[in-house]
């Protein structure tokens, strides 16, 4: 990256010097909790409190805590989310802007945006999202909103502590860290591994489950009690045996954990090095920092592609294993063997490499004097990313119920698509206080030029694109009096278009409005929000994942108009009886999404065939419901999660549209606390052990997380 893109981060820093306190290391983008009460527009944060109650290793578990969250599961382990926010498709989280520490983290937002990559939860320290009028700064693909990762800061003094657990299926997690300052010098290491068997079975003992890691350094200096630099670095890898490939309803039925033998040689490894350079000045009125930082993502994912026959869609063999589907059906779970290759396997190797790197530069400027007082906000980017493909294909018999590789069968390359992306991006945002108001008006511009190289047809002209998008937004909050205040909102939201499409795909539009109100009163609050997205057109892309061919990857496609419409409730008390103090929490989503033309469809995810006015959009449940209590005395606590989703459709067009039924799931944690420095846990997740349906794409049935048994303790000096 050349050093003159440097000076974008560095025309924000301030010239001037200042007195104030020491400074400390920010990831939080919120700020305090007052400011959370006070955005004008839905934001939610959960902090290391929220997260230590249940210590779930699984982002999607995490979420189901905040309204407005729309997820996928997939494998029951979230190990790949699909998040999407207010009605936004969640496959692979590509519609949501994903950050950690405010920078993004996605393995290619721009070039790439599906989300193969998430940080691990044992190193979180908090959670952010941001809807609305409050998600306007934030790009590339504000469509939905953003979600912040938040990790443990540099600590002001010594800090260590050790959490670890084993439980069924094999499962074992340890994570660690280690801090301290010594006077203008400060850092942290932390270290966390998670692993287990896996809960599904496959025939002859083949390899299953998952196991992850990574390591964290941070370091810091602090020049003066304004000036400081810090430094991040984080190693990650990743290897897990899960399957695209579910069953047929009927084995469903009979053993939803069960996994057919074409599957044993699915397998995705992954690598990651990130690294992150910080300057931070704060002021007593003026705060600036800038990033520097580069990522490194690479990873291979081996997996059941289909038949030798490209005639026979998996599809619709587990869909209507019957007729002459019988026998495709029947060599899938290894029940007859492959007759020479009329009906082999293919198993597919999709490897990929990204690179990202970017200067990013932010700023904070209060200025009194107007009105009671008004703050500027600022940022400039400039970020470029890249994806490189090369994904293969081989062909297998099965053979006695195994996967042979047929030697015979040459290796196909069927995709070597580079794609590249130089992105330069701008934000400003005025926050002005007035008396019981505040107002918030905010503008995000994105100029974007892409490049995409096919190399397996070298005579093909590069396919080069530029695109600049300006959106805006307004939010406003009206404090009523000290227990009650009204929000109003409005933005634009946009998904930009991706590398090498065709120059009738459009950006991906919304106009998105909401209202609602905050009440706090003693140890109670309600927050309660209606939204509605108003899509002059909705955009779908092509996925393996989501049921597309390797040919129709990151293929996009227009939709026309739609609407996605809601409520979101948000609630919490807290009251002492006696010596117990009992804590609840719910967060309610009712959530309406349909297109409002007709238009014929040639996207896999929504189906192909005719899309009707009023037809639904795909995975989006109306109703989704989270309650937890919890009880607190004497050393003890006891929790419980509830959690409920309504039935929701596989696909938009009502030829093939299959519904994945409403279910839910209850969990229950206890800690008993040995010292004000440790504890011991015990956790049940689906403690009733409900058998529940979540995802029949691309392959079939797959279903969620069966009844699992935790033990850990945890150590923590703080």
């Amino acid at each position: 990256m050349s050093l003159k893109y440097v000076g974008l981060g560095l025309l924000l820093l301030p010239s001037v010097m200042a007195h104030g306190e020491q400074d400390v290391e920010r990831m939080s983008i919120i700020g305090s909790r007052d400011d959370l009460k006070q955005q004008a527009g839905s934001a939610h944060r959960l902090d290391d409190k929220d997260l230590e109650t249940f210590s779930h290793t699984d982002i999607h578990r995490i979420l189901k805590q905040v309204p407005g969250v729309n997820i996928q599961e997939e494998d029951g382990l979230g190990l790949r989310p699909n998040i999407g926010l207010r009605g936004a498709h969640p496959h692979r989280s590509r519609k949501v802007t994903l950050m950690e520490d405010g920078i993004l983290i996605g393995p290619a937002p721009y070039s790439a945006p599906a989300a193969y990559y998430f940080p691990m939860m044992t190193r979180a320290y908090g959670v952010e999202v941001f809807k609305g009028p409050s998600a306007v700064r934030f790009g590339p693909n504000s469509i939905g909103g953003a979600i912040n990762i938040m990790t443990r800061p540099l600590p002001n003094d010594l800090e260590y502590g050790i959490q670890s657990e084993i439980g069924s299926y094999g499962f074992q997690k340890v994570h660690g860290y280690l801090g301290q300052a010594h006077g203008p010098m400060s850092y942290s290491v932390s270290g966390s591994f998670v692993a287990g068997d896996g809960f599904k079975e496959l025939p002859y003992d083949s390899d299953e489950g998952f196991k992850k890691d990574d390591i964290m350094l941070k370091l810091g200096y602090q020049i003066t009690n304004k000036h400081a630099i810090r430094f991040k670095g984080i190693r990650a890898h990743e290897t897990s045996f899960e399957t695209y490939l579910g069953l047929t309803e009927a084995d469903f039925k009979s053993n939803p954990y069960q996994r057919y033998a074409a599957s044993a040689e699915d397998k995705m490894v992954w690598h990651r090095d990130q690294a992150m350079l910080t300057y931070q000045f704060s002021g007593d009125s003026l705060d600036a920092q800038v990033n520097v930082y580069k990522h490194w993502f690479q990873r291979n994912w081996a997996k059941f592609n289909g038949f030798t026959d490209s005639s026979v869609d998996p599809r619709t063999v587990l869909n209507e294993p019957i007729g002459s589907n019988l026998r495709f059906y029947q060599v899938i779970n290894g029940e007859e063997d492959s007759i020479a290759l009329d009906d082999g396997i293919v198993i597919g190797s999709n490897r990929r490499t990204y690179l990202v790197e970017g200067v990013q530069g932010n700023l904070e400027w209060e200025l009194p004097s107007l009105g009671d007082r008004a703050v500027v906000k600022l940022g400039l980017r400039h970020h470029q990313d890249l994806i490189e493909r090369d994904h293969t294909e081989e062909d297998y018999l099965m053979t006695g119920g195994r996967l042979v590789r047929q030697e015979s069968s040459p290796q196909r390359e069927t995709n070597q698509l580079h794609d590249k992306s130089i992105a330069n991006s701008f934000y400003g945002q005025w926050d002005q206080y007035w008396s019981q108001w505040k107002w918030s008006l905010g503008m995000r511009h994105e100029q974007v030029r892409t490049t995409r190289n096919d190399r397996l047809s070298p005579s093909t002209s590069e396919i080069s694109n530029e695109d600049s998008i300006t959106t805006f937004g307004l939010g406003t909050f009206y404090q009523f009096n000290e227990n009650l205040g009204f929000l109003v909102g409005v933005n634009q939201g946009v998904t930009l278009v991706g590398p090498g499409q065709a120059d009738s795909i459009k950006p991906e539009e919304a106009l998105n409005y909401e209202a609602g109100f905050r009440a706090q009163w003693d140890k109670q609050e309600v927050n309660l929000v209606a939204f509605y997205s108003d899509y002059s057109n909705i955009k779908g892309t092509c996925s393996f994942s989501s049921g597309c061919q390797d040919s129709q990857i990151d293929t996009e496609f227009n939709g026309g108009e739609a609407v996605i419409q809601g409520l979101e409730l948000d609630a919490g008390s807290r009251w002492q009886l006696g010596s117990y103090l009992v804590r609840s929490k719910l967060a309610y989503t009712y959530t309406d999404g349909y297109f409002t033309e007709a238009s014929e469809s040639d996207n896999p995810e929504w189906g192909v065939g005719l899309i009707q006015p009023n037809d639904p959009l795909p995975y989006m449940a109306k109703h989704m419901a989270h309650l937890s209590m919890g009880l607190s005395w004497n050393r003890w606590e006891w929790d419980l999660s509830y959690h409920y989703k309504s039935s929701m459709y596989d696909q938009t067009v009502a030829d093939s549209r299959y519904e994945i039924p409403a279910y839910s799931v209850l969990d229950f944690a206890t800690r008993w606390h040995l010292t004000e420095q440790q504890s011991v846990a015990f956790k049940i997740d689906n403690l009733l052990d409900e058998t529940y349906l979540v995802s029949l794409r691309p392959y079939g049935q797959r279903p969620g997380k069966p009844q699992t048994f935790m033990i850990g303790y945890q150590w923590d000096n703080m």
